[in-house]
């Protein structure tokens, strides 16, 4: 059996609730493969209708469906960053070593 590590780079954008209605809440993803023979893969997360002043928290699973295993998956998660809906740079805070508070 071949172990395969993969690797991510993460790219969240932030667009408010403001002029959305809040109910309407959620995440699309954009994923691409720009360096494959190395088995990373670039994420593009955008969460909609995200309240205004409110900070995210994003956490990667600690665990497998179907094992009781801890695996830590974010420690090969690394290029983080973020943006607002007009593109404005979000600071970024590592709480834990699974999470990311923006």
């Amino acid at each position: 059996m071949r172990f395969i590590r993969s690797y991510a780079l993460i790219t969240v954008t932030l667009a408010t609730a403001s002029g959305l209605g809040a109910q309407t809440r959620r995440v699309e993803y954009e994923i691409s493969f720009p360096n494959a023979a190395q088995h990373e893969a670039r994420v593009k997360a955008t969460f909609v209708g995200v309240p205004a002043g409110t900070p995210l928290r994003v956490r990667m699973s600690r665990a497998s469906p179907g094992r009781y295993a801890i695996t830590q998956f974010a420690k090969n998660v690394y290029d983080v960053s973020a943006t607002d809906g007009r593109g404005r740079t979000l600071t970024i805070t590592r709480p834990d070593p699974h999470g990311w508070d923006i």
